[in-house]
């Protein structure tokens, strides 16, 4: 899921070596775009999505399963210092 920001990032940084004005100025925004989507806010959807569907297999234990990857999810999106990076 994560590499799907990379092509746009990729494209971003072909136009602005070929010096294309109109598309650095529209891909760099779109990568960012794209980059929040799917790096930051779709993240904890994809990670809780198999603990919804199936979360009757794991019974009162798919609590603590979820409480530990959201735990780990923030851990990759904050630093020790609070600022964001991974």
């Amino acid at each position: 899921m994560h590499k799907r920001s990379n092509s746009v990032l990729h494209l971003a940084k072909a136009s602005h070596a070929a010096q294309v004005p109109i598309l650095k100025d529209i891909l760099l925004p779109l990568f960012a775009i794209v980059f929040f989507v799917v790096r930051v806010a779709a993240s904890p959807f994809s990670l809780m999505w198999p603990l919804i569907s199936q979360g009757s297999v794991l019974g009162h234990y798919a609590v603590y399963v979820s409480v530990m990857q959201m735990y780990l999810y923030f851990l990759q999106v904050y630093d020790n210092s609070g600022k964001m990076g991974g």
